[in-house]
């Protein structure tokens, strides 16, 4: 493609395809970018793997990052993240060791670190809370900095914030939480809470109308 890795000096065993794929990596090694502008950035970092427009396009020297998807890590300059789907992790920029699979996924993530988003939309919010696993479409939507959560089933821990150490397992599960220490299970198991913590609630529509004992 067009200048693609144009300034390469003494990196090895790459492959850049697509209009200034790798245009600046000098002494990177072991890096593929397929599309246009993906890469574009990386200098030196190594055994990258970027596939989509845009992809990883600001990487500089991250190192073993896999990003599929147009504007996957777009913003990128940490290690270890593989992110799939269209902007997913576009923001990250030193979150290290996340995964996040799913249009939009983790797209707001800039720091936070040690994250699994599965599904669309799920944990896009996330700035800097790290350690959380959110698996389903929007599950962990809203967010922001707090840590340690699980949140499984679509729109689980939906409006979460702040809240940590919290397991909600169900759709809808925990969906206007924004406490700590609370175990949900269930579809719509503990809905309407919202600062009640250290709640442990099984069943559909379980503590349907607690929100803040």
């Amino acid at each position: 493609g067009y200048n693609a890795g144009t300034a390469n000096t003494t990196g090895g065993v790459n492959a850049f395809y697509g209009a200034v794929a790798g245009a600046a990596n000098t002494t990177g090694n072991g890096n593929s970018f397929y599309g246009s502008q993906a890469g574009t950035s990386n200098i030196n970092g190594n055994f990258n793997s970027f596939f989509g427009s845009d992809a990883g396009q600001y990487n500089t020297s991250g190192v073993s990052n896999s990003f599929f998807g147009k504007n996957a890590g777009v913003q990128n300059n940490a290690s270890y993240n593989s992110f799939f789907g269209s902007f997913a992790g576009s923001f990250n920029t030193t979150g290290l060791d996340n995964s996040f699979f799913g249009g939009s996924s983790g797209v707001a993530n800039s720091e936070g670190s040690y994250n699994s988003f599965f599904g669309r939309e799920a944990g896009a919010s996330n700035s800097t809370g790290n350690s959380n696993s959110f698996f389903g479409w929007r599950a962990g939507y809203s967010n922001l900095t707090s840590s340690e959560n699980s949140f499984y089933g679509q729109n689980a821990g939906f409006t979460n914030t702040t809240g940590t150490k919290n397991a909600f397992f169900g759709e809808a599960a925990g969906y206007f939480n924004n406490a700590s220490n609370n175990s949900f299970f269930g579809q719509a198991a503990g809905i309407a809470n919202t600062t009640g913590a250290n709640n442990s609630i099984f069943g559909q529509n379980a503590g349907v109308g607690n929100q803040d004992g």
